[in-house]
């Protein structure tokens, strides 16, 4: 699993840490202290698995490397996807880099300060070793980021942080040069970052958000996903547990364009609905459902999963976010699949917490991650599952960094009864 996480600069946040991940992650706190940019930091990170050279133009020096696949998990190019959910556009139209015949990027950043990569190249690797022959136009307008595995090797002028990291053992350094995900006031420049600990295998990482529950399935998910075993059949089962008017559905699959497949769902003695018919919650329920029994059928211990979840809550009335929070633990727990979800809703939190309760969850197996922003730095507080429960227990906000008078009021009495006790 991942364990650590260390950031230089990325989008305002200019350096920060987090560690001691588990298997189960939540992200809280307020807006702009950057949840949403750590899970694009994961999903890009796990999903850099294309294998391509180094190479320094400053020194000649030449590194093994990994560029982002040309598809994620459900299909979608991991860098235009980004850049979407942001609002630009999924080329980059005016990209630093030249390709060259053989299929190799040259880049030439347009950095507002010296640095070890202002100049290099990503070279494919030998034809005989790989199953592309290089890189192409799309990738030119589409890749601004690659890995770098953790190696004694590497100079200390690709890793700012060095210092800050006791040995290099599993750890992969990333970074990533698309201008608006770097950009800080006037400066243009690198992200990097690193990942301690296991990475997923690239193929099985699934990022979850709301542009997802909007959109349809690219028929290359679909084509994978229909000859998991019973993956309709598991999809239905889930759907009855959270839904029961949904008990005894069938689902199915039918195209939506020339690359798309959208949903349909059979309930009981009524014709096919498109599932984007039904309300929001449940069309959200019922794709990330979709995904996420296709993940957790795709994984093994040789080829882990990653599950990125952003903001659950969306579209859901509170006792079916608990229901639906109950089954992704359900299809999950005993999958080699690590669960990051940011989130605004204390529902979400107080869920995972009556789950520890409950039994249903492993207090060792949750931790909690406050988030904060203060002149650029990432400050976290984390809560370990009994520690989170004792938190909620005590009427306190863990949304919140600290005790303060912005805490919302009805964060002091939700898990409270009438005597003013805790209801756990």
């Amino acid at each position: 699993m991942i364990e650590k996480l260390l950031i230089h600069r990325f989008r305002g946040i200019y350096k920060g840490h987090l560690e001691d991940f588990a298997r189960f992650n939540l992200l809280v706190g307020p807006n702009n202290t950057g949840k949403s940019a750590v899970l694009e930091m994961l999903y890009l990170g796990g999903v850099c698995g294309r294998e391509c050279g180094l190479v320094v133009e400053a020194t000649g020096d030449r590194f093994t490397a990994a560029a982002p696949l040309e598809n994620d998990f459900l299909g979608f190019n991991p860098c235009s996807r980004l850049w979407a959910r942001h609002g630009e556009k999924e080329e980059w139209e005016k990209s630093p880099a030249t390709l060259t015949e053989d299929g190799t990027l040259v880049y030439r950043l347009p950095l507002d300060y010296e640095d070890f990569l202002r100049e290099f190249r990503l070279v494919p690797p030998p034809s005989e070793e790989t199953e592309y022959g290089g890189f192409s136009g799309k990738d030119k307008k589409s890749i601004a980021a690659f890995a770098l595995p953790g190696a004694p090797e590497i100079p200390g002028e690709l890793v700012p942080f060095k210092d800050e990291i006791e040995g290099l053992t599993g750890y992969v350094f990333l970074y990533q040069w698309y201008d608006q995900f770097v950009h800080k006031h006037s400066e243009k420049g690198l992200s990097t970052w690193a990942l301690g600990g296991k990475r997923p295998d690239s193929r099985r990482v699934l990022f979850f958000d709301f542009h997802t529950a909007h959109g349809n399935f690219q028929s290359s998910f679909f084509e994978f996903a229909r000859i998991l075993p019973d993956w309709y059949r598991k999809i239905e089962r889930s759907l009855g547990k959270i839904f029961p008017d949904m008990a005894g559905c069938r689902v199915e699959m039918v195209p939506a364009g020339e690359k798309e497949m959208r949903g349909e769902i059979r309930l009981p003695g009524r014709k096919p609905l498109p599932v984007d018919a039904f309300g929001d919650g449940a069309r959200h329920a019922f794709k990330v459902l979709a995904g996420l029994v296709a993940l957790v059928e795709a994984v093994d211990e040789e080829h882990p999963g990653l599950f990125l979840w952003e903001d659950p809550e969306l579209f859901m009335h509170p006792a079916t976010l608990g229901k639906l929070l109950a089954e992704t633990i359900n299809l999950v727990k005993k999958k080699p699949v690590q669960v990051f979800i940011s989130t605004q809703s204390l529902e979400v939190i107080a869920w995972f917490g009556k789950m520890i309760v409950d039994k249903k969850l492993e207090a060792q197996a949750l931790r909690t991650y406050t988030l904060t922003l203060s002149k650029g730095e990432l400050q976290t507080k984390m809560h370990r599952g009994e520690n989170l429960k004792e938190w909620l227990k005590s009427g306190f906000d863990p949304r919140f960094r600290a005790v303060s008078e912005d805490m919302l009021p009805f964060g002091w009495y939700l898990l409270t009864d009438t005597e003013g006790g805790p209801l756990w």
